[in-house]
């Protein structure tokens, strides 16, 4: 695992190769405040923090604050039950406090959203859509569910369900 001067030799490399675009994903990225810090110390880079939603701590809150650069984006698969049912009983809750938290302090986020077939009507209608509006949403990305294993092939979208979605 690279530690944080580490990445933040590979940040300095980026930033002068003139990437402006680094997503800082996997695990929980708000738990490595180390890593946080770095990338927010390179303003010219834009980085996308996807996370739970449960880590939105009055440091982490902080943190965003100082850095404007590190854009928080909230995994979110539809409503309570939906959201709960994937990520696990209460995440729900959490996120729209986190959401109500960046509201109020002028914190930019945006939303990931892992459509499955089980969920793509409710996280594309107009209903959801505005939801995350008015929670302060400025940005949703729809990431496709890719199967693990057999066992859940079943979950994916096939190619009516993308016809679907592109109309």
């Amino acid at each position: 695992m690279l530690n944080a001067d580490q990445r933040d030799k590979i940040f300095e490399e980026a930033q002068q190769l003139g990437i402006s675009f680094i997503l800082l994903a996997g695990g929980e990225p708000m738990l490595r405040k180390d890593v946080l810090e770095k990338a927010g110390l390179h303003r010219k880079i834009l980085f996308p923090i996807f996370t739970n939603g449960t880590m939105f701590t009055t440091e982490n809150i902080k943190l965003l604050t100082t850095y404007p650069n590190l854009l928080p984006v909230l995994s979110i698969e539809g409503k309570a039950q939906t959201t709960d049912s994937r990520r696990g009983k209460g995440v729900y809750d959490q996120l729209l406090l986190g959401m109500s938290e960046l509201q109020k302090k002028g914190i930019v986020f945006g939303s990931s959203v892992t459509v499955q077939k089980d969920n793509m009507k409710e996280v594309t209608s107009d209903d959801f859509l505005q939801s995350l509006i008015d929670k302060g949403c400025k940005a949703v990305i729809y990431v496709e569910y890719v199967p693990v294993n057999p066992q859940s092939a079943n979950l994916a979208p096939d190619d009516n369900d993308r016809t679907y979605m592109a109309k």
